[in-house]
């Protein structure tokens, strides 16, 4: 058996902002828990990064329309009551069970490849070096809706094209 290290690491940092400086809170979860000087702090970084110039008064009207909502309580029920959030939801779940299960499917089966188990194992984990940094700066360049679709497409013609690239019995056995 082999997990990849890449997962649990991105898990960590992402779910942990307070452990990692880098990530801030969102605007929106510091208006609503009522740190205001933290947000501000935040819009005034997110404006220098970005260069471009806020008024005061986007956040306290931010603010105002936050207040009005705080008592409202969001379930999961609340993304299948409108049709065009039901798909979209849709979609993101089913993407994301079909991406994890190609993922680990890909990287549980090193064994399968043939070879070597260590080296299937080092080539698998450094091939995910450079996706990350490519991916990290391909977001910033082309955004991140044309990437993924780029990606997703790309990643299932490669998917079928496998069998079609690999001849002798083991194609099975590789591919389901």
């Amino acid at each position: 058996m082999r997990a990849s290290v890449a997962p649990p690491i991105h898990f960590t940092i992402t779910s942990q902002p307070h452990r990692c400086r880098f990530i801030e809170e969102s605007l929106r979860w510091l208006l609503l828990h009522q740190r205001t000087d933290t947000a501000r702090l935040v819009v005034q970084k997110a404006t220098r990064l970005n260069r471009v110039c806020v008024p005061e008064s986007c956040l306290t009207q931010a603010q105002r329309r936050l207040s009005s909502h705080r008592d409202d309580k969001a379930n999961f029920l609340d993304l299948m009551r409108l049709k065009c959030v039901r798909l979209l939801s849709f979609n993101l779940f089913l993407a994301w069970f079909i991406n994890s299960a190609i993922y680990y499917g890909i990287s549980l089966n090193t064994s399968g490849l043939g070879g070597s188990f260590y080296f299937n194992f080092l080539l698998v984990g450094l091939v995910e070096i450079p996706g990350f940094l490519l991916a990290m700066v391909l977001l910033e360049k082309c955004g991140r809706n044309k990437l993924i679709v780029t990606f997703m497409i790309v990643g299932g013609v490669a998917c079928f094209l496998v069998p079609y690239m690999l001849k002798g019995e083991h194609v099975i056995y590789i591919v389901f």
